[in-house]
């Protein structure tokens, strides 16, 4: 009987670590590349690499599904917007021109915004309601907004129209993927 166990227990070793092998490559790269070609599908503005690669970045998010991954999109773009608002506050603090003084101050105030209606919807991933998912649009828009006030807007002589469009760009392709993920999770097709 013990030498029949002990036959067998390679057979359960190996058996083991297949369910562990597929449990975590469903849970890795092949999982995140279908969630952000899903994600990309869903919205035709999402670009499918940001989103890969912003995915991938994070060592969590190989461990994850749809919830998890909207919850570190979330902070993600929490972490960008606050970033970006302290960019604006040193350029508005080494500008001396006060047209563009008053369009970075829209920009702060905007992002501002933006950063007060994620960290809301941030509490809400994280215990699981998604209640303010459809708000999330207005995120967009602070950018949107933003970049708008910023159009034709000079500094020292130089075009300062595109100072936040990187900035602007990367809090758009966050939110529209937060947005999709939030699809994905309100309508249970995990």
């Amino acid at each position: 009987m013990v030498k029949s166990f002990a036959s067998v227990l390679p057979l359960i070793y190996f058996v083991l670590c297949s369910i562990n092998f597929s449990t975590t490559e469903a849970h890795g790269l092949s999982y995140i590349e279908k969630v952000c070609k899903r994600a990309a599908k869903y919205n035709n503005l999402i670009n499918y690499d940001f989103c890969l690669n912003t995915l991938q970045a994070i060592p969590e998010s190989y461990k994850v599904e749809i919830p998890g991954l909207l919850e570190i999109t979330t902070h993600l773009a929490l972490q960008n917007l606050t970033d970006t608002g302290n960019v604006i506050r040193k350029l508005n603090g080494i500008t001396c021109d006060d047209l563009l003084k008053g369009q970075l101050l829209v920009c702060e105030t905007q992002y501002n915004m933006a950063a007060i209606s994620l960290g809301f919807f941030a509490k809400e991933c994280e215990i699981k309601t998604y209640l303010g998912a459809e708000k999330l649009a207005s995120i967009i828009e602070c950018s949107l907004k933003c970049e708008e006030a910023l159009q034709g807007a000079t500094a020292a002589g130089v075009d300062a129209s595109g100072l936040l469009t990187n900035e602007n760009n990367n809090v758009k392709q966050l939110v529209s993927i937060m947005k999709a993920l939030a699809h994905f999770v309100t309508k249970n097709k995990h």
